[in-house]
Parts: C-alpha cells; structure tokens; sequence
C-alpha cells in the first residue's frame, strides 16, 4: 500500500491536513482507497475531530477475517472529548455507500452514535440506523459494563438452560462463578427492524427478525438481576441450510432473574420465564397454533405450566407441573394438570396429580388417565433407566370407536367398520432397551365390524427377549348362550428381533417358525378388510392353517378351508353375489379346489360361474395366480344391471355373459403375479339392456347443449359448460377439524384392481338393446349385433387409466330414434378410438308421417329424413324431407331451407312455404285448426321444458290458440318454477312478456320460517304489468293475499 500523510503541531494540538492511502487491487477490483482529514487535542479534555472516507475497501482479504465484509465504501465523522474512558463523550456519524458481504449486499445507509451524559449525570450509549436502533441509560462505567453484559449473557443463557433441562428431565449445569463483581444499574431498549448487517455473524445460520427487546439490569456485590420486560417480536425466522428450521408471528416474551454469590457458588434466588405465541409457532414441518409457557423458580422448586396449545391446531396440549430438587440429588415431578389429544375429541387428562422422581439415573413414577369422551382409563406406573424399562400399563373400558377421532386413522375403513369395547389391555416390560422382555394380555368385548356382532377375543403374547409366543382367541355366543371359539391362532415359536430404543421389530431368518390357526362358524366379515374389490360379506367358514419354516422362502403352508353360504357386495357394479368353495394349502400353493360364485336370485335365477385354480406365496405374499373362470351359457351370469347406475353414471343396465363359443367351452382366466395381474380370455354376451346417459348433465346451473345450424345444413351438437367459482384461499393456521375423506381400503394386494390389465375377446350371442341418450330431446333405443359374427370384439382395461371396446356393431331397422318425434334407426355404432362410453355413429333415422292438405282434406304422406354422424358425445344431424316420395321438392339443394322445411314438418306437418302461404304454398295459416294448434303446443312446450329445466323455470307451457302457429309472438306462455322456497307463475305474451304480464308468487310462511305448525299458512302476492292502458276501477294492479290452506 501506499500512503501520503501531511500533519502538524499547533499549540498543543496535532492537525491531520491531509490522509490519502492507496491499496493493492486484485483483478476487476475498483481502486481501494482511504483518505481523512482532523485535529486531536493533546492536553485538557483531548478533543477529537476526523473526518475519514474509504473507498471499495476488501476488508475480508485485508483483515483476513469471514465476519468482515467483502467490499466497504464509508464516510465517518467524529467528535469526542474526555480524558479518562469514563469520561468520554462521543458523536460519530457514518454514511455508508458501500458494502457487500459474500452472500449479500445491503443498501445504502447512516449510521449515528452518541456516548454522553443526561442531565442528572446518568451514561447514555445511543445507536440509530434504518435496520437497528440502540439505547442504554444508567450509573455505570463503560468497561463494566462490558464486563457486566458479557458475563450476564452467559449467566442468562445457562439459567435457560438449566430451567429448560428441568423441565425435561435430562442433567443441567451449574452456574458460572463471575471473578470480579461490578456495581451497574442500567435500562436498555433495542428495536430491530432487519438483521441485515449482523447476517455474516450467523452464518451459516440465517436469521430475520423484527421487533423491540427492552429491560433492565443491576449489579451490586455479588448479587445481581437481569429483567427481560419486554421481547416483542412481529416476526422471527431461525434455519439452517436443510436443517433447523423456526418460524413465529408473532412472538411475546418475558424474564426477570435474581442471582445471589455470584463470586463464589452462583444460585438463582428467584427467576420467570413467559413465552407466548399469538398465532402459529412453525418448528420444522410441525405448526404449534398459540402456545403459552411459563416458567417460576422460587429457590426451591420449579412450576412449568401452559395455556392449551394445539399441535397442527387439532391436538391439545396442556400441562400444569411442579419440579422439586431433592437434597441428596435428582428431583421430584408432580403433574397437577395435564391434558393431552390426538385430535379435539380424543383427549386425555390426569385423574389424580402424577408424581414422578428422578434420582441416580431412575425416573420412577406413577398415573392415571382418564378420557374425556368416555370412561376409558389409562393407569401408569413403574421406572425407566438408562439401562432399561421396568413399568406396566394398563386400559380399561376403552372404546375402540372413538378411534374415530384420531386424524391418522380415521381413513382407514378397518376403523371406520370397528366397534366395541376394549375390556382390558395390560402391558408388562422390562430387560433392556435393545432386548426388552415384553408380556401382553388383552379382553375385548362386545367387538363388532361393519355393525356385525363378532363376540369376544382373548390375546396373549409373551416376548421373551427372542421368541415371541402366545395366542388369540375370538369367541361367540352359541345358540344355547354358551360361548364357542370360532377362531384361535397359536403362535407357537415366532423368533422375534425386536427392540425398543432404537424401535426395531423384524423376524429372524434362518430360525424356526410354526403358527397355527383353526376356524370353526368363522363369520367372514372378519376377512373383508383383506379382500380386494368387495364389501358387506357375510357368512363363515370352518378351517385350519399350518404355517412353519424359516425365512427367507422357506415358509411352507398347509392345511384346508371351506365355505357354504358366504355373500357380498361387489361395489364397482353395485350388485350381490352369492359363493361357496373349498381351499386347500399345499407346499406354498393355496388350491382353489371348488369355488362357486352365483347371482342372487333376485337379480338372475340360476345365474353362477365356475372358478378353479392356484395362488402361490413367496414366504408370507401372495406372489403369482393362475385361476380360471367358466360360465355355462345355458344359464349365464349377471355383471351389470340397473342398480350399477347409482356407482356408474356413464353405463348401467342389464349385462347377462357366459364364456361358451358356440357350444365351446371356454374360460376367463386371472394369471400373472400380483404386481402385474392379467385377466385374458373369451366372454360372450348372452343378454344385455344398456344404457347410456347424457355425458353431461342438462342443467341450468352447470351445463346446456344447444343445436348450431352450419354451413353445410347440420344441426351441430355443442355442450355448454359453466364451472362453479371456488373459494381456494388458505390461511396460516391450518383447520381445526380436518376435512372429510374417503375411506381407504385395507387389502392383502393394494391396488389390485388398479394393477389389473384386462384383454378379453368378446361376442354377441343374440341382440342386444342399447340406449343412448344424446341430451334431453334425443334419444336412441338401438337393437344391435356384431357386424361380423366370426370375429370378435376386444374389450380392454387397463387398471383405472383406460376402458375400451374395439369393434363394429350393426343397429337393427326396428331401433328407434326421437327427435321430437319417433323414427325408425338404423345403420352401424363403430367402436374405434376404443371409448366405450363414446363410439361413433352413422345412422339413418325415418319418420313417416301423414298429413290432410287442400281444400278437399286429401290425405298425403311424408318423411323426415335424418342422418346421424359424429360420436356419441357430438353428434351430427342432417335433415331432409319427402313429399309424394318426392325428395325436397322445388327446394333445387338449397340445404339450409331443406333443413328449416324438415324441422317444421316434423313440428307442424307443414313446411315454411305452406304455413306462411308463400310463392310455393297452398295452406295459409289460418286453415289450421284448433286440435293442430294443441299438439303442436304441446310439443313446443316439452321442447321448451326440457331446455330450460333445472335452474329456477321446472315447466314452460306454449299456447297457440287460433293464431299462426309459425308465429311465435303471438302464442301465450306461462312459465312455472321455483325461487327461494316460493311457487313463481308468469304468463303472458311471448312478444311482450315484460310489458304486459301477470305474476304470482305463492309461499308457506311456515317452510320459508321452518316453523312446522305454520306450513299450512300462506301469502299469496299478485301484479299486472301493464302500462301501455289504464286500469278501470275493477281492476287491480297489485293483491297481496294471506290464507290458510287446508289440509
């Protein structure tokens, strides 16, 4: 570096002229610099005036030091005067241009400082910039101080230490002995609007906080106190970099401490410690919603007591305690209050004070919990060492469906379907941590599933340290009252590697095993839960199981099982089954010997399919399957029906299938391994009424479908859809009651049905009857067949992705299509982009019709000719018409004219030309009579309903009267609905429906108050709208109405 310096001595006082230093630069660096100017004063108070500037200064590599920052630019301004350090009074002020820290840099800013003295001779230290403000004021020396604060920090941080480790029972240290004892009495207050500038000193720690600390501290000899009054912080972050992570907005705190010898044995005479959070404490991934804590030492025993906080803000937790040092060492624990929840209706609190002592390592202790949701009790007692437990516990009377509440478990359908009460669980353990000796013994009564009553069940265990054996034992009350065993398994040698701290619990290999089980009127809705793709099964079994071996993969199993009068629900169609069967195990392979499924008569009378096959396990898995399925077709077997409507909107009818091919005997057959299920094979349809209904449905509220004449004259299907405003706000806090969810099924093979990819030949015995509902006006009722009779269809599925049906089906003359009216369909359904629920269409649709025209009422023929394109859900419409098997006659392709012609004659009988007596008409509108003018009234307004259904309109009502029945302003209108629980009519003109209208509202003021005894009283309000004419004096503008209906 280099430096030019310029002073001299004038009176006694040194002048700096001038300070211009010059540093190295590396690289890209701007040129560091450092320049000043100023006087010192060498007698009397010493005054002091500098002014010193820096440019660009690399601090870090000058000093060497990672606190420093990388870059400085600064100028600095100081005043002072004082001869001893006690004396000193200073004024500095910094303008920082420049600085940046390795990971940061902070804006510009000023600094002041101020050392000096109040008027009644009291230090002041003041510190001002935008990020930190600083205050002390007391009678103290300024290297006390020092001393003070240095060491009170320390004696603070270890006292929280030492209340801490008191309160989780784990050893504390002892307080540090303070040399030399200062005498300061000092208030201090520090407001914090960004750590910012301390950022490097926390690294790699990162911390923002925002808030005021204020309090006091005071020293006299060799007793001392430090109050903390107020620690308000608005908002504090505490991580590290994929670690430790704390959050809190905002946080409240308070100390004030007493200590006493603090030169020779430091003791806290009298100490409080009161932390408060108002809204969530955020402590890793964990959310504490408005936690309170206090801590009171006396001198003699410690109280830890807490405001109820809720972890995740749905577990509580509460405790109110006593801790108690004993002279000869350790302490003593009394828990006067506590309350502890897994969710706000599965809480748990003491009955009786808990008292726990904790002397030479031994934490012995004793308590007793009751629920408060029921009489359920939890008793407590024994003692823990380092080495090992030694304790029992103990439940009584605890009712298994208030597991319910526990958000944890709440999803799983095992719990949703278990009830009853659990009589009594008593848990004995002792030995060491890693080898516990474990004793259980266990009374369940009245144990129900799913609402089915499964009697009682005895269980023990006994765990000694490498073998687990033991028994279970389920028990119903025979038809004398005597009670049976209908289940017992016996673990006879299980060897066991099981630990508690570090938790571990796994079977052994290469040891032996042997389990045995024994079923006897087993009621099979206790292995529902284990059961793929089924519910609601009943019956029972008889059995008997034989497991031994070692792992791994040489487990072998053993033993049979039967069934007779077994039920269930398949949930994916909605329809019951009945089956019976007979399993064997035989070296790893489960047989399926006989297993008969059948239809409940109710659904199809003789209906039932054939199943035979083998599982094998891989040690304790099911790991492959080969079973086969046949289904005789002089009988066949119901899959879908009517009732799978109320679980499948987009297909639901009829569904009869057999797997005969032509007199063949062939099979639907399940193979492969459980992670990769194939189901393959043949099926023929021997019977099948389908239905398809609206994709959408035709509401006013969510959707509507609406005709578009084209160019090309079709009638284009367009869907409508309006999606419904959603409030997706989240708060901080995260909700008190969790929402609802469905439940989660327990199986032996998750996701099986998921996993299952289907590929199955398919055909068509005889016809079948399909109808498809386009929308609300348009419907198809198709009888069809296969095109190709030698060949197949190919029905696919893969898991829950994808459904398709590949093929061409041809749709017999005597289908029907509606469109206003009833034509005669045919043509062909093409399955080829494999959507079951969407295949294309071509059909031709013919209305014939007959009509009386001309003066002499001759009777003529006609047709409406449609064709049908497109897919299912858009389907394309072309209208045409014949008149005297004449096609569009004089109509010379003019497409949009064939098309409006064709709708009118379906409508009216007429075309545009006839009803409107044009160039080409020989009817005008008058000829037609009343009975005309009805039915087609009535096909408007069913037209008119059916499009505006769903919202507030239910009905709309279209007269034409004697008027021109092409004339739709002049036809009368009544619209009838419903709008916040009252009856709404509105009639009148179609022309002029606002200006001349009449409307009545009718409603039960005992519905509308939810009153029941007042439902038959009712308020009748009408009005007129009519201003185009004056009212005579009978009429009435307006009438309200209030009556009594009778029943």
């Amino acid at each position: 570096a280099h430096a030019y310096v310029r002073t001299h001595l004038d009176r006694g006082r040194l002048k700096l002229d001038s300070l211009d230093a010059i540093f190295p630069r590396y690289g890209g660096e701007e040129q560091p610099r450092v320049y000043g100017h100023g006087t010192v004063a060498l007698t009397g108070t010493n005054d002091v005036e500098l002014w010193l500037g820096s440019e660009h200064m690399p601090l870090r590599r000058l000093l060497k030091s990672s606190f420093a920052p990388e870059l400085l630019s600064a100028t600095v301004t100081l005043r002072s005067s004082g001869s001893t350090l006690d004396s000193l009074r200073v004024a500095l002020a910094a303008d920082v241009t420049e600085l940046v820290f390795q990971d940061r840099a902070v804006f510009p800013f000023q600094l002041t400082a101020a050392l000096d003295f109040d008027q009644t001779g009291r230090r002041v230290v003041m510190i001002s910039s935008p990020q930190i403000s600083a205050r002390i004021v007391g009678q103290y020396g300024l290297a006390a101080l020092g001393r003070t604060v240095g060491s009170h920090i320390t004696l603070t941080d270890t006292l929280i230490r030492w209340m801490l480790g008191y309160a989780t029972g784990r050893p504390t240290a002892s307080l540090p002995a303070i040399e030399s004892a200062d005498t300061v009495e000092a208030t201090f207050s520090l407001h914090v609007q960004s750590l910012a500038l301390l950022a490097p000193l926390f690294a790699p720690l990162v911390i923002e906080a925002e808030g005021v600390l204020a309090g006091s501290i005071s020293t006299t000899g060799s007793r001392s106190r430090v109050a903390l009054d107020t620690l308000s912080l608005r908002r504090v972050i505490a991580a590290e970099p994929d670690g430790f992570y704390l959050a809190s907005m905002p946080l409240e705190a308070s100390l004030d401490a007493a200590f006493a010898e603090l030169d020779r044995s430091p003791r806290v005479e009298t100490a409080r410690l009161r932390v408060a959070v108002d809204s969530v404490l955020r402590i890793g991934s964990v959310r504490i919603v408005r936690p309170a804590l206090d801590w009171r030492w006396d001198g003699s025993q410690l109280s830890l007591t807490s405001d109820t906080a809720w972890i995740e803000n749905t577990l509580p937790i509460q405790v109110s305690a006593l801790i108690e040092p004993q002279p000869m060492g350790g302490y003593t624990v009394r828990v006067n209050r506590a309350l502890i929840g897994l969710s706000p209706s599965f809480t748990w609190s003491v009955t009786t004070p808990l008292v726990a002592t904790m002397d030479a390592g031994t934490l012995t202790g004793a308590a007793l919990f009751r629920q408060e949701q029921s009489t359920a009790t939890l008793n407590l007692e024994g003692n823990v060492t380092a080495e090992g437990p030694n304790f029992r516990v103990a439940l009584r009377r605890f009712d298994l469906g208030t597991l319910r509440a526990i958000p944890t478990l709440s999803d799983l359908e095992l719990i949703g379907q278990l009830d009853g009460q659990l009589d009594s669980l008593v848990i004995y353990a002792d030995g060491s941590w890693e080898r516990p000796r474990v004793l259980i013994n266990a009374t369940f009564g009245e144990l129900l599933y799913g609402q089915i009553e499964l009697g009682q069940q005895e269980v023990t265990l006994d765990y000694d340290g490498a073998f687990l054996r033991g028994s279970t034992s389920l028990l119903l009350n025979g038809a004398n009252g005597e009670q049976r065993t209908a289940l017992d398994v016996r673990l006879q040698q299980v060897p066991l590697d099981f630990s508690l701290v570090p938790f571990r619990s796994a079977i052994r290999e290469h040891e032996h095993l042997a389990v045995f089980l024994q079923a006897s009127q087993l009621p099979l809705t206790i292995v529902e839960p284990f059961l793929p793709a089924i519910s609601q099964l009943r019956g029972s079994a008889e059995a008997f199981v034989r497991i031994e071996g070692s792992l791994p993969g040489k487990i072998e199993f053993s033993g049979t099982a039967r069934y007779a009068d077994a039920e269930f629900l398949v949930p994916a169609t909605n329809i019951r089954y009945r089956s019976s069967g007979v399993l064997s195990l035989h070296n790893n392979v489960l047989e399926l010997d006989t297993l008969v499924l059948r239809n409940d008569p109710a659904d199809l009378i003789g209906g039932y399919a054939l199943a035979s096959g083998h599982i094998t396990f891989s040690g304790f898995q099911p790991d492959s399957l080969d079973i086969r399925i046949r289904i005789p077709g002089d009988r066949g077997f119901l899959v879908m029906s009517s009732a799978t409507a109320a679980v499948n909107s987009t297909m639901y009818g009829r569904v009869v299938i057999s797997t005969d091919d032509d007199r063949r005997e062939r099979e639907l057959r399940f193979y492969g391994t459980i992670a990769e299920p194939r189901l393959g094979g043949f099926l023929s349809i021997e019977d099948a009424d389908v239905t398809f209904p609206p994709t959408t449905a035709v509401t006013a509220q969510t959707s509507s479908f609406r005709y578009q004449k084209t160019g090309e004259g079709y009638l284009l299907t367009d869907v409508v859809t309006i999606t419904p405003h959603t409030d997706t706000s989240i708060g901080d806090i995260p909700p008190r009651q969790p929402s609802a969810r469905s439940a989660v099924r327990l199986s032996i093979a998750p996701g099986f049905t998921e996993r299952l990819f289907t590929s199955v030949d398919v055909k068509l015995r005889r016809q079948i009857r399909v109808k498809m509902d386009f929308s609300g006006v348009e419907q198809l009722v198709a009888f069809v067949e296969q095109e190709n009779r030698a060949e197949y269809l190919r029905f696919i599925r893969d898991g829950s992705r994808r459904t398709e049906l590949r093929g061409t089906l041809v749709v017999d003359p005597s289908s029907t299509y509606k469109f206003y009216s009833t034509f005669t369909a045919s043509g062909k359904l093409r399955f080829t982009t494999g959507a079951l629920d969407n295949p294309e269409v071509d059909l031709q649709a013919v209305y014939d019709g007959e009509r009386v025209i001309g003066s002499d009422n001759r009777r003529e023929r006609y047709r409406v000719l449609l064709s049908i394109t497109g897919t299912k859900r858009q389907p394309r419409v072309r209208m045409s018409y014949e008149l005297n098997g004449e096609t569009a006659p004089g109509m010379r392709g003019d497409s949009s004219r064939i098309m409006t012609n064709a709708l009118l004659l379906l409508l009216f009988g007429r075309t545009q030309e006839e009803l409107t007596g044009g160039a080409n008409g020989s009817v005008a509108t008058s000829a037609l009579d009343q009975s005309v003018n009805a039915a087609r009234s009535a096909a408007v307004s069913a037209f008119l309903t059916n499009a505006l259904q769903g919202g507030v309109i239910k009905n709309v009502n279209v007269d034409f009267g004697s008027s021109d029945v092409t004339s739709l302003s002049q036809a009368r209108i009544m619209l009838t609905g419903q709008l916040f629980g009252a009856n709404v009519t509105v009639g009148g003109s179609v022309a002029d429906l606002a200006q001349n209208s009449q409307i009545m509202l009718d409603l039960s003021i005992g519905n509308a108050l939810g009153i029941e005894w007042l439902r038959n009283l009712v308020a009748q309000f009408q009005a007129t709208a009519n201003p185009g004419q004056s009212l005579s004096r009978q009429q009435k503008q307006w009438e309200f109405r209030l009556g009594w209906r009778v029943p």
